[in-house]
Order: structure tokens, then sequence, then C-alpha cells
């Protein structure tokens, strides 16, 4: 094979798009690569498995930096042009990997091709083939990648939203609460004054002062610490939204993993 020299492995195999079983022998070169082939038959690809690390990181670990023309027979209509892969890390608020792909044909138009049946049909590596349009391959490809970069910022940041309004909902019901007791204090005040003011037994009207009095004190008590209160709650609150907004914050890794040419015959 023209320029196979400068793979280490297969192609398909870098990227663990293989799902053939009639392929195994052919793509793997070692008995422990053709047992790792057939755990990703059973398994769905995995970026954040062991295995899948592995295979990422073949995929980058290129004898030469020089970039290659991958033949593939697939089903579909024939053509030519330019392939480029990227794998999108997202590490925070959730961790997440994406393979990001984007094919060009040789007079510039983006292509929907099926990376998976492409990458698994590689069936010849050639010396790279300059093609024209990179600027249009990037265009594409940067679209693609903010598109992804912007629905998971946005997701992060609705997360960051209810996670303020939640913060801000209990300082509000913990505010209210304070002030809930003082008008539960003060009712109960006013009954036994009522109360009070009925009683013609002494030693009952003598219990019925003793706890206006408790519960006047309780009022007092709770209305001069009522401004210190409120301000525990608001920085408890200040505290739990600088917490999810460093959380939540949407982080990310991007990296380029090959610019190709390709062809289907």
């Amino acid at each position: 094979m023209p320029g196979a020299e400068k793979w280490k492995y297969d192609f398909s195999y870098r990227l663990d798009f293989s799902k053939k079983r009639e392929n195994l022998d052919i793509f793997c070169l070692t008995r422990r690569a053709r047992a790792e082939a057939r755990c990703r038959q059973q398994y769905a690809y995995n970026p954040t498995t062991k295995l899948g690390k592995s295979v990422i990181q073949r995929g980058t670990e290129l004898p030469t930096d020089e970039p290659a023309h991958l033949v593939s027979q697939m089903d579909g209509p024939k053509g030519r042009g330019m392939v480029r892969v990227s794998v999108y890390h997202r590490t925070a608020p959730t961790e997440s990997h994406q393979l990001i792909v984007t094919f060009i044909s040789d007079n510039g138009s983006e292509m929907q091709i099926d990376a998976g049946a492409f990458f698994d049909g590689v069936v010849r590596v050639d010396a790279f083939q300059e093609m024209g349009y990179r600027d249009f391959l990037d265009m594409f490809h940067d679209k693609k990648i903010k598109t992804i970069v912007g629905r998971d910022k946005n997701a992060a940041d609705n997360m960051i939203l209810e996670a303020v309004e939640k913060a801000n909902r209990w300082a509000y019901e913990e505010k209210n609460s304070l002030k809930y007791q003082i008008k539960s204090l003060e009712h109960k005040v006013l009954n036994a004054r009522k109360k009070f003011k009925a009683e013609t037994n002494i030693e009952e009207k003598v219990r019925i002062g003793v706890d206006m009095e408790e519960m006047k004190n309780k009022i007092a008590d709770l209305q001069f610490n009522t401004f210190e209160k409120q301000g525990d709650t608001d920085k408890e609150a200040a505290k739990m939204i600088s917490q999810s907004k460093r959380a939540l914050k949407h982080k990310y890794e991007l990296t380029d993993i090959m610019l190709c040419s390709w062809e289907v015959v």
C-alpha cells in the first residue's frame, strides 16, 4: 500500500469505528488488538473509557506530521475532498467527549458523509493530495464547533440561573420566616391580652400576664436580631451562588486529531 508505512495502525482502528467482525484480522495487527476490537463491537465507542482514551492516543501519535490521503470503499456517491477531525472534550459542569468530523468536496462544498461508514471502509492510505478550499473546510468545521460549544454553554448558563434562583428563593423564605415568627407572636400576645382583660381568676390572670411578657421578650429579641440574621442569610445565599457559578461554569478542551484528503472509490 503506497504511503502505508506512515501509519502504525489502520485509520479505522485509530478512531475506533470498526464494527465488522470479518475485518478484525485485517485491521488489527496483534492478538491484544483483536481482543480490543471484539470488545469494541459489543459496546458503543466511549472516549472516556480506558480503551477509548488509548484509541484517541494512538490517533494522535503519528510517526510523521504529514497528513495523508484516505481511500475508502462505502455505499453512496463517489467523490473526493478533504476531512478534518477534532475531539471536543467538555470538562465542566459535566464531562463529555464528542468527535467532530467535517467533510468537503474538491469544489469546496460541505459533504454530509457518515463518518463511521467512511472510516470503517478505509482500504488504502496514500500521500496527502492538496485539494484547495482549506478555508472553506475550516469555516464549516469551526461552525460545527461553535454550535456545540454554544449549546453546552447555554445549558450551563441555564443551570447557573436555576442555582441562583434557588439560592435567592431560599434567602427570601428564610427572611419571611423571621417576619412570620414575629407576626405569629404578636397575634398570640393580642389574644392573650383579650383573655387577660376578661379573666376574673387572679391566679389565671397572673399566668396569662407572665406568658405575655415572655412572648413580648421573644418578639423584642427577634426584632433586635432580625437585621443581623438577614445579613447572615444574604451572605449564605451569596456563598451558595458563588459556589454554583464556579461548579457549573462551562469548560472544554478541543484537540485536532487530523486533517486529511479523502476519496471514495
